[in-house]
């Protein structure tokens, strides 16, 4: 019997088979469910993901990109035992951060070779409480994300929806965690002008509960406005604060 859904908004048909052949090897049952967004009927992932969860039946879920591989048949069921081992109302990702850590902690691979650690030096086995998730592969039990929808209007676009939850659940008294599934994330991410515009609003949004966020692309302080994002590679920081002037008017 399905102990798992598993959701994925798609705009790439080529991409989600090449997922939906790694998906179908797993050695568990699991519900499937395709968002087909190459029309662009949905403006955001977060209304996509909502849209979805409701008609969910199965006790876990998880959220994938559409450019994920599960190059193991166990994998599904790793992670499905990774949820059952968490505490309940968790939420469990394959790649996190933490304050003060300018590194993921992830097993994953990244980019078209699939050779790459998502970052380098930060392997771990088990479980690792973190403070927010990459969006790549997350889930939880299906009534949390019932229960607690994506938040449509920080999370307008197409980035940070994990994270928010994530930040939701810690200020609710819940756990965040990452675990050490090796599996691969075909692309690499580049933040755009909708990103730190959503990043500056969740620093904005939950400044009463947290000093410092720190997601996979950017980080900083919460409550020096102005002062507190840094980029996550090497752009010059007045160059940064003058591009930043504009994501504020969102």
């Amino acid at each position: 019997m399905e102990e798992i859904t598993v959701i994925t908004c798609y705009n790439d048909k080529i991409k989600y088979d090449a997922f939906l052949e790694t998906l179908n090897a797993q050695d568990i049952p699991f519900a499937v469910r395709g968002i087909d967004n190459t029309a662009k009927q949905f403006s955001s992932c977060a209304s996509a993901l909502n849209y979805a969860i409701k008609d969910v039946k199965t006790e876990y879920v998880v959220f994938a990109h559409q450019d994920i591989l599960l190059p193991c048949c166990s994998m599904l069921r790793d992670f499905l035992d990774a949820m059952k081992n968490s505490e309940p109302g968790s939420i469990l990702g394959v790649a996190g951060k933490v304050p003060g850590q300018s590194q993921a902690f992830s097993c994953i691979l990244h980019g078209q070779s699939a050779e790459t650690l998502y970052n380098p030096g930060t392997g771990f086995d088990g479980l690792m409480e973190v403070q927010t998730l990459d969006e790549c592969f997350f889930g939880g039990e299906s009534i949390h994300f019932i229960d607690n929808p994506f938040d449509e209007s920080l999370c307008n676009g197409w980035h940070l929806y994990a994270a928010e939850q994530c930040l939701r659940n810690i200020k609710n008294g819940r756990k965040v965690y990452a675990c050490s599934i090796p599996l691969i994330h075909l692309s690499v991410g580049h933040p755009d002008r909708s990103f730190y515009r959503c990043f500056y609003r969740l620093c904005i949004s939950y400044s009463s509960d947290f000093d410092y966020i720190t997601t996979g692309c950017a980080w900083g302080k919460t409550r020096i406005p102005g002062r507190w994002l840094l980029p996550f590679n090497n752009i010059d920081f007045v160059m940064f604060k003058e591009r930043l002037r504009g994501h504020r008017n969102a």
